[in-house]
């Protein structure tokens, strides 16, 4: 049985700081080009507020960690990566990982 607690980290450590690991997912190009597309759209909006860019990883992460929250269902994706960058494990998965 994994210990997920081990695996995770500390809920109260930021996602983009947690433990990495590499991962390769096989989509149709239309899809990574509409990726494209959102990032540097994305991106321009991140710019003029004087924030770093993101990348793509960080923008499938945040689509990702962000897709069932009511908090961030109205927000743009230039907000969304905001409040992904602050995101803790615990905030992702509070069942999983308890203090």
């Amino acid at each position: 049985m994994i210990r997920r607690r081990e695996v995770l980290g500390n809920p109260d450590e930021l996602l983009v700081e947690s433990q990495h690991r590499q991962s390769s997912y096989k989509m149709p190009l239309a899809i990574i080009h509409l990726l494209d597309i959102k990032l540097e759209q994305t991106n321009s909006g991140l710019e003029q507020a004087g924030e770093e860019r993101a990348t793509r990883n960080e923008m499938v992460g945040m689509l990702i960690a962000t897709a069932c929250r009511e908090d961030t269902a109205g927000l743009s994706l230039e907000e969304r990566i905001l409040f992904y960058r602050e995101m803790t494990i615990g905030d992702l998965l509070p069942e999983t990982v308890s203090h």
